[in-house]
């Protein structure tokens, strides 16, 4: 609100850092002087993405290990996965992964305390997978919720990256190695930590393919 006082802090900055929405950016891109850094903080969107070699290798210990970063922290921590990928094009394998992770998160969520979330972000939370539910009638999209509603997985064939309403509700999608980059470039400047559970074989495809 204080233009004039932060007008006169910007000559002599060589960068400001600030947290906001696109417009606020954006005015602040247009404030400082030419040459001045901006570095913008705002929220961001982790995910992670399996491929079958890896669950061959790893299987349940790398499960428990998405399942893990799903609950510690309760998803406020924007490296925390919002949404996982399985390297398919194929539901029936999609609805097998997602049975197993949700037999994972059965294992891994009661072991670490849920945060409570405040009545505005139970409120989105129950709308996103109340939509979700209602989707999955007449497609194939599914909702697996834990018995005791500490966690829930929205399975959506739909590739297109989407942000969780957090709390321990996780993405479950497909996505072929193939379309990787034509599904996750638009969301590029959103995206934070990327975490890949891959065999050898597949490491230096996967890796230029998410670079």
């Amino acid at each position: 609100r204080r233009s004039d006082l932060i007008g006169k802090i910007y000559r002599h900055v060589d960068a400001v850092a600030a947290w906001g929405g696109e417009e606020s950016i954006a005015a602040i891109r247009r404030s400082v002087p030419p040459g001045t850094r901006v570095v913008a903080w705002g929220h961001k969107i982790s995910f992670a993405y399996v491929t079958p070699s890896a669950l061959e290798d790893e299987g349940d210990s790398l499960l428990d290990r998405i399942a893990l970063d799903v609950c510690r922290f309760d998803q406020q921590a924007c490296s925390s996965p919002q949404c996982v990928y399985l390297e398919t094009s194929d539901i029936t394998e999609l609805r097998s992964f997602a049975s197993r992770l949700s037999a994972a998160l059965g294992r891994v969520s009661p072991r670490i305390p849920a945060a409570e979330p405040s009545d505005s972000e139970a409120a989105e939370r129950t709308m996103v997978t109340e939509l979700h539910r209602l989707d999955s009638v007449d497609g194939e999209s599914e909702t697996i919720s834990d018995p005791d509603g500490n966690w829930r997985i929205l399975l959506d064939p739909r590739p297109g990256l989407r942000a969780s309403p957090l709390f321990r509700t996780i993405w479950v999608k497909p996505l072929p190695r193939d379309r990787i980059v034509e599904t996750l470039r638009p969301m590029r400047k959103y995206l934070q930590t990327a975490g890949v559970g891959f065999g050898i074989a597949d490491a230096y495809s996967i890796a230029r393919s998410l670079r």
